[in-house]
């Protein structure tokens, strides 16, 4: 939202200049976004018009699992926590936030049994261009454990055809692996 947008800016200059990676630059962009977005959803056209229960309704609408609304909201605070950011807003806004529980057994599941595989890919229509992409994408990640992340970037000069290999530096770690 327009009225927003200096805060917005202040907030990715201070991560600019953490050198945070673009990728979590863009994520804890993303999050801080989804809080604007509320804030304007809620008539709030001044950041000192935000109040502990306003993050308190904030928090109440996020409905996903516990792990991922915790980031959102560590990001909150942290955005809250900036020191160009913070002025803007209530005295010691972003204490509301300083307990934040996280069930760190609540996960979706990340792994599928020896059982379901087959069947997952015996789903996939194959005879459509789309169908095929969704196979290899799908035997990337069982065969190789390869991250979805990974998948997306993947590029046809990373596929060494006469080695049966592929070579990338992995998104999250960096990291250069070889894959047979």
């Amino acid at each position: 939202p327009e009225n927003f947008v200096k805060i917005y800016i202040l907030y990715r200059e201070y991560l600019s200049s953490k050198k945070q990676k673009t990728k979590s630059l863009s994520t804890k962009l993303s999050r801080i976004k989804k809080f604007l977005l509320f804030l304007h959803g809620q008539g709030i056209v001044e950041t000192k018009e935000v109040s502990p229960s306003t993050i308190i309704e904030f928090m109440n609408t996020l409905k996903f699992s516990t792990a991922y609304r915790s980031n959102i909201l560590i990001t909150v605070r942290d955005f809250l926590r900036c020191p160009a950011v913070a002025v803007e807003f209530q005295d010691k806004l972003a204490n509301i936030l300083n307990l934040i529980h996280v069930n760190r057994y609540e996960r979706l599941p990340s792994f599928y049994s020896n059982e379901e595989i087959p069947k997952i890919l015996s789903k996939i229509e194959r005879s459509t261009p789309e169908g095929k992409k969704d196979y290899a994408a799908i035997i990337l990640a069982v065969e190789l454990g390869l991250r979805v992340s990974d998948i997306r970037k993947l590029q046809l000069n990373e596929i060494m055809w006469d080695k049966s290999v592929i070579e990338l530096f992995q998104q999250k770690t960096g990291e250069f692996v070889q894959l047979y």
